[in-house]
């Protein structure tokens, strides 16, 4: 198992102009290799608290939600992970904007992105929540989001 650092090219803080994928903190890169079983992917994602691990280098991504699918369908955790994992896996490299990095998952019905450097690397896997929270975040917020905030504090009845 190797890990990459997770963290990409982004901006210097205060940078303007839209947030790229290098600016969220992408966590540890877990890389398994392609002979681990699901019980060793469960056990890499439960020991660095990720949700999704890579299966020899970029081959393939394996997700808590691959897992709990495979158990539910009877595998043992002993098979080979990369039998249920999602081979070729998309990949956006880090200076991808955020809302286009979304924009991809939503529209792809993915919710993990591998990300990679200039030399095609993966550098950190971006996941759903993370895409959204930058997004939203107020730290230099697009002229809109206050607006947005409202209209979603107003849906949801607070």
């Amino acid at each position: 198992m190797s890990q990459g650092t997770g963290q990409g090219a982004g901006r210097s803080p205060g940078a303007s102009g839209p947030r790229v994928v290098a600016d969220v903190a992408l966590g540890e890169t877990v890389v398994l290799s392609p002979d681990a079983s699901i019980g060793d992917a469960a056990r890499a994602l439960l020991v660095h608290g990720c949700g999704a691990v890579l299966i020899g280098g970029t081959d393939a991504i394996l997700t808590e939600h691959d897992i709990t699918r495979a158990v539910a369908h009877g595998r043992e955790h002993d098979a080979p992970a990369v039998l249920v994992a999602t081979p070729h896996p998309l990949a956006v490299h880090c200076h991808t904007t955020i809302v286009e990095a979304l924009s991809m998952m939503l529209r792809l019905g993915v919710r993990s992105l591998v990300v990679v450097d200039d030399a095609h690397l993966p550098i950190g896997i971006l996941g759903m929540p993370a895409a959204l929270q930058a997004i939203l975040s107020p730290i230099d917020g697009p002229t809109w989001l206050p607006a947005l905030r409202l209209a979603l504090q107003v849906s949801m009845g607070r």
